[in-house]
């Protein structure tokens, strides 16, 4: 699941993507 988010919103932006969450 995790390497799908990657995936789409990059491995940059993931920590923001799981702090907005």
């Amino acid at each position: 699941i995790f390497d799908k988010i990657i995936q789409e919103v990059g491995p940059k932006n993931v920590l923001q993507f799981m702090i907005m969450q």
